[in-house]
């Protein structure tokens, strides 16, 4: 080999090796920018996700101020309730119901006989012996007592449609009751 091929291989693995390092510092810049580009990126994905963040924080702090206040006007509104109540309390005198009550308890006797009379003289003292016609009268009773009561406190409390509906009531429950005893009574004319 000749100093002349030596020296052009020489040259050409000088030249190699700078093209493979000029290679590897151009990949190696390559891989810097491809890092830096990253890296940007992920800031800025970052900086809009702290963005959003904030105006979520900014919201939850507008709807915690907004659920203060509704809790204050519940307040309010709950005082403003128990104050018109104890007023309305005030207002109404509790001894005159306990005095109405009181007699209706006092004539129960008089009227519980009073009843029983009317009940012989429609009925006959044989179908009201009955176990059936004991027990519609139990129920009729029943019903017409609850619905006295409704109807009482409806009217002390001023509520003419709760009034007029129980009357309704009543009415509806007094023909169901005619029309169960007269067909309890021509069973009891049956037998």
């Amino acid at each position: 080999m000749s100093l002349r091929s030596i020296l052009v291989v020489g040259v050409g693995l000088t030249l190699t090796g700078a093209a493979f390092a000029q290679d590897g510092a151009e990949a190696e810049k390559a891989k810097r920018e491809a890092a830096a580009d990253s890296t940007r990126e992920a800031k800025s994905k970052i900086a809009e996700a702290m963005a959003k963040a904030a105006e979520a924080k900014q919201k939850a702090e507008g709807a915690k101020v907004k659920a203060e206040h509704a809790r204050e006007k519940a307040g309010e509104a709950r005082d403003a309730a128990a104050a018109a109540r104890d007023a309305a309390q005030q207002v109404r005198p509790r001894g005159a119901r306990d005095l109405s009550w009181q007699q209706l308890k006092e004539s129960r006797e008089a009227r519980r006989d009073e009843r029983k009379k009317e009940l012989k003289e429609k009925w006959g003292a044989k179908v009201l012996e009955r176990g059936p016609v004991q027990a519609e009268l139990k129920v009729h009773a029943r019903r017409k007592a609850r619905l006295a009561r409704i109807r009482a406190l409806a009217k002390e409390e001023g509520k003419d449609a709760v009034v007029e509906r129980v009357d309704k009531l009543l009415e509806k429950e007094n023909a169901r009751h005619e029309r169960h005893m007269a067909t309890l009574n021509t069973k009891a004319g049956e037998q």
